[in-house]
């Protein structure tokens, strides 16, 4: 089932964070913090340092990465880049619908 909710900032980018490190899609990570919360089960978690990287789009609309100067740029696996390229598509979405943050 769709459903939404207005969430804080914060925790929507490390829920997005998390899920990619673990190679998961949001939807996953959320459906299971949700299932531990509800039926008292927890979940292990371990501590994640945010990468300063974020995606930006050329005048053509070609994505592409953008870093801080002193990021250190470690290798990136499929799985993150796939789930930052969500993260695109769902601001996208957002910003159409004229509800850009």
């Amino acid at each position: 089932m769709k459903v939404t909710y207005d969430l804080p900032e914060e925790l929507v980018r490390e829920l997005k964070v998390r899920a990619a490190q673990q190679g998961r899609t949001v939807k996953d990570v959320v459906a299971e913090a949700l299932h531990g919360a509800l039926y008292g089960e927890e979940i292990a978690v371990e501590p994640v340092e945010p990468r300063s990287c974020r995606i930006l789009h050329d005048e053509r609309g070609i994505p592409y990465f953008e870093t801080s100067a002193d990021a250190a740029i470690p290798a990136m696996t499929l799985e993150e880049s796939l789930a930052l390229e969500e993260q695109a598509d769902e601001e996208e979405v957002l910003q159409r619908a004229g509800l850009s943050r």
